[in-house]
């Protein structure tokens, strides 16, 4: 049995990554996730490094934001395998940023994170 882990290699906590993420990288929106991401060639980090967000503007009370972002990172957690067997050569780096308005959208957070990771795995096939 696969344990389904997210390790401390996966989480994308560098500054300047963050940075060149949001200055040279891409994004797509499917709702309530607006994702950015930065595709790079392999080096000695892990194959993905992901970061989750829910803005203030958003939630206003941090427990529901803290809500919204331990769900986004077990469904990540759990369905990073579709993105993982498309990276061969390469390294991506990706945020979630959650922008749903409501608190009752982040009841679908599983399921349309699996798209979001769907339609991103299709992009790095296309390049």
């Amino acid at each position: 049995m696969e344990r389904f882990t997210l390790k401390k290699e996966e989480r994308l906590c560098s500054h300047t990554v963050i940075g060149k993420l949001f200055s040279e990288g891409e994004s797509f929106f499917i709702f309530p996730f607006k994702v950015v991401f930065l595709i790079r060639q392999k080096d000695d980090c892990a194959f993905a490094q992901a970061a989750f967000a829910v803005p203030r503007k958003v939630c206003k009370r941090a427990v529901d934001r803290n809500a919204v972002k331990r769900k986004m990172r077990e469904s990540y957690r759990v369905n990073k395998q579709t993105l993982y067997s498309t990276l061969k050569d390469y390294q991506v780096s990706v945020m979630f940023i959650y922008v749903g308005k409501e608190k009752k959208d982040a009841i679908k957070v599983p399921y349309i994170l699996t798209k979001c990771l769907s339609k991103l795995a299709v992009i790095i096939l296309s390049k």
